[in-house]
């Protein structure tokens, strides 16, 4: 069976604020999670969720502010996933997406930082308490984890000498915009040109050297490692080089502020020689690769503490900049993680007749109390509320042990959905008129001339324009199926119960060739 793929976009600010933090974890670059490496608390399918939650809500950065944008998108990650995946990023992509349409981002990036005021401090500094960054510290009365004090720019400026990602507040965003994207370019020129590639054995971090080589050489046998790119298309290759060398530039010009807030400035400075070493050894060529492979296992090692995770979040604002701008094309699909299960038949029975078997879930227990409210053309209902209730049915071949799906592991997403759901206001984030405005402990909502507020605690923010049971049926299908093994299923069907009676179904078919 073939890899599973996702497929990307960049027709609109959502589609390219998610395609360049896919794009981000998608590349398999050393001590970072990718498709082919998971912590033991976070996995690709999680980053990946991240990015689908947070593109709207950075989208609007211009219009709800860069503050607001970045705590609404740093819930909606922790709803989504329950940890922090993204909190860099989402600062980095935040006032880059605030730039008005039509401008580029070098052009307009001062402005947007020059219009941040108390406001936006105060949502950036709740962001980052909610978040409780790894190693963030207590450094001075002026701290970010504290309430605000000093405007979020005065705040960034004292952080800049210890974190690259308060440093592009400080300094305008220039190692993202001038030498990280310089970098970027500068791999996928050569890379698509058979150009020699970047190295700095001899002239330094961009210069080439002795041990430079062309792209016809740069790759390892099949095999090797995972760090030859083995078994994908040239233009594949291509992009996660260019994605892995980025890091490994920034690397070895920077050490990466996340390694040095959890394991000291002893380990971020050796982090930076390794990456040296690795560029000096010629990479993407050998002897680069046995080195970069050694890398790679140096990060992981100690409970994948030396994560280089500000190096990545550099990385995905670098990659929103030259997709925003037009600078580069990305591809429209990447690989997905592998399937849990091998890519063998699970038919027990051998006959001519193409079976499809089926099991359905549905229990007194699966029903969830909420409110919400809808509009219909200019018409918005009252607050109201409903027990609704949920029901699955999923489809597909038999696996070796005679299952279609385990009935418990069914009932138990269920019951997961409702227990989320349950005495919650359901409030949709992708409504083009309904305003989301989340605060410290409370949540407005504005719908033109109405207003309500509620209690934070007390509301769930969904991904979705409306909450129709239509929509909440797909929300939910869609999150289920990030959690399955589908390599046997042809559909998931989940129901949504609103009245006795009233039932809206939606049916996910789940191609077998392309993946969902």
């Amino acid at each position: 069976m073939p890899c599973d793929t996702i497929s990307l976009a960049t027709d609109t600010l959502a589609d390219q604020v998610r395609t360049a933090c896919i794009l981000e974890c998608a590349a398999r670059k050393p001590g970072n999670v990718h498709p082919q490496a998971a912590f033991h608390d976070v996995t690709f399918h999680d980053f990946v969720r991240s990015a689908e939650v947070i593109a709207p809500v950075i989208a609007q950065a211009s219009t709800i502010g860069v503050g607001r944008s970045i705590l609404l998108a740093v819930q909606a990650t922790r709803q989504a996933v329950g940890t922090n995946t993204n909190l860099g990023m989402i600062l980095l992509l935040a006032p880059l997406a605030a730039v008005p349409v039509g401008v580029k981002c070098e052009s307009g990036i001062q402005d947007v930082l020059r219009s941040l005021n108390e406001r936006d401090a105060t949502d950036v500094y709740a962001a980052i308490r909610e978040t409780q960054p790894g190693g963030l510290g207590e450094v001075n009365e002026h701290d970010v984890s504290q309430a605000p004090q000093l405007s979020l720019i005065e705040a960034m400026t004292l952080a800049a000498e210890r974190d690259l990602v308060a440093r592009q507040y400080a300094n305008g965003f220039q190692d993202v915009l001038t030498w990280g994207r310089q970098t970027f370019l500068q791999w996928i020129e050569r890379l698509s040109s058979d150009s020699p590639l970047p190295c700095t054995q001899g002239r330094g971090a961009r210069g080439e050297g002795p041990n430079c080589h062309s792209t016809s050489q740069r790759l390892s046998q099949p095999g090797e490692s995972q760090f030859a790119l083995k078994s994908v298309s040239k233009r594949m290759q291509d992009w996660e080089t260019a994605v892995i060398g980025t890091q490994l530039d920034i690397m070895a010009r920077e050490p990466d502020s996340l390694i040095a807030r959890k394991c000291g400035q002893d380990d971020a400075k050796q982090s930076q020689q390794l990456a040296k070493e690795v560029l000096n050894a010629g990479w993407p060529s050998q002897p680069g690769q046995e080195l970069i492979v050694r890398f790679d296992n140096w990060l992981r090692a100690n409970g994948h503490r030396r994560n280089p995770g500000t190096t990545a979040d550099l990385i995905a604002a670098i990659l929103f900049a030259v997709i925003r701008d037009h600078l580069w094309t990305p591809p429209k699909i990447v690989p997905d993680a592998p399937s849990v299960r091998d890519n063998e038949s699970h038919s027990t029975l051998d006959s001519p007749m193409n079976r499809t078997f089926s099991v359905d879930v549905t229990k007194d227990h699966l029903v969830f109390s909420a409110g919400h409210f809808i509009t219909i053309g200019n018409f918005c209902e009252r607050l109201h509320g409903h027990n609704f209730r949920l029901a699955a049915q999923v489809e597909g071949t038999l696996d070796a042990n005679g299952y279609v799906f385990d009935f418990i592991a069914l009932r138990d997403e269920l019951q997961r959905v409702c227990d989320q759901l349950d005495h919650r206001m359901l409030l949709p984030l992708q409504h083009p008129e309904i305003i989301v405005d989340m605060q410290e402990r409370e949540i407005e909502v504005r719908y033109t001339d109405r207003r309500w507020v509620f209690p934070r605690e007390e509301c769930i923010l969904l991904p979705i324009k409306q909450t129709t049971v239509e929509l909440i049926a797909e929300w939910i299908g869609t999150e289920a199926l990030k959690r399955f093994d589908t390599s046997n299923l042809t559909s998931l069907t989940i129901k949504v119960e609103e009245n006795f009676g009233q039932w809206a179904n939606c049916r996910f078919e789940i191609s077998q060739n392309e993946g969902l």
